[in-house]
């Protein structure tokens, strides 16, 4: 029999210890860095959600702004139409945001996504 194979046999050997504590500690390790890991995974969707809903507001009225934009350009009646759908373009991108807040940005048309969440299986995606 072999050296090594009587220091595996003898799990009182130094050697041993040190590769049983290593195990333990890289054990350890590895359950702290996976929750870091759920925990950055977290983070990063809640900034992911923060971006688009900023974003899908601002664009709602810069495309309103726009639109009113040309209509007064083209049919030169200068503040009308861009203060109309510069209003219209806030309530779009209100209307946006609600429905990403309550989960119903799924479907188009504000009923058919309610209906879909309503038959959608908790905690569970269709």
């Amino acid at each position: 029999m072999s050296r090594r194979d009587a220091d595996a046999k003898d799990t009182t050997s130094p050697q041993n210890q040190k590769l049983s504590d290593f195990s333990i500690r890289l054990q350890t390790a590895r359950g702290t860095a996976l929750e870091t890991a759920k925990v950055g995974e977290k983070e990063s969707d809640r900034l992911g959600l923060a971006w688009r809903v900023g974003l899908e507001f601002i664009a709602a009225i810069v495309v309103g702004g726009g639109l009113g934009w040309s209509l007064d350009s083209i049919l030169e009646t200068k503040p009308l139409f861009m203060v109309v759908f510069l209003v219209l373009g806030g309530v779009a991108g209100t209307l946006n945001v609600y429905r990403i807040s309550q989960g119903l940005d799924e479907s188009i048309g504000l009923g058919q996504a309610k209906r879909r969440k309503e038959e959608r299986p908790p905690g569970g995606r269709l």
